[in-house]
């Protein structure tokens, strides 16, 4: 996120079951979690297993193609992993069969269709198809092994992504 137009590395939990067990207060909400390596906002955060990822966003209004991970929430930092082949801000992303799957966003400059898929195994990106249009600001939510990328820059289309295919 951003506070007074400065992107955050801070990092802040929502323990619904467990109340600030971290911190002893009663609040759900807990800071006990390192910040990121990076400043970033715009970005996404996925969950693979326990660790928690984070790819892209922008830091003092520059798109990142950086990305990092938090293996696990009482550890110490985060640390970086390949970096995506494309910077980009204000973009989607969902988790399938383990692989991170991100679309499209904005550059700083353009918006475009790009797509990109993060192979946990060998710490990799690898280019997708492309989405049939560009987009930014939107949304993706998996199910099974489709992907629905939803409405952005002021549009209210959708298409779905097959990760079987390779196709839209």
């Amino acid at each position: 996120g951003t506070q007074s137009d400065s992107a955050l590395a801070t990092v802040e939990v929502y323990n619904q079951t467990d109340f600030g067990a971290r911190t002893g207060t009663s609040s759900p909400w807990s800071s006990g979690v390192p910040p990121m390596g990076t400043s970033r906002s715009g970005h996404v955060a996925m969950v693979v297993g326990n660790s928690v990822y984070v790819a892209g966003g922008t830091s003092n209004f520059v798109a990142l193609s950086s990305a990092e991970v938090l293996h696990d929430v009482d550890a110490d930092s985060w640390s970086a992993i390949a970096s995506m082949r494309s910077a980009r801000t204000l973009f989607a992303g969902a988790v399938v069969n383990e692989n991170m799957y991100v679309f499209g966003g904005w550059s700083g400059s353009t918006c475009f269709d790009h797509a990109e898929v993060y192979t946990v195994s060998n710490d990799s990106w690898s280019s997708i198809a492309p989405m049939q249009i560009s987009r930014s600001d939107f949304t993706a939510t998996a199910v099974g092994n489709n992907i629905y990328l939803m409405g952005g820059g002021g549009t209210s289309s959708a298409e779905v992504y097959s990760v079987d295919s390779n196709s839209y």
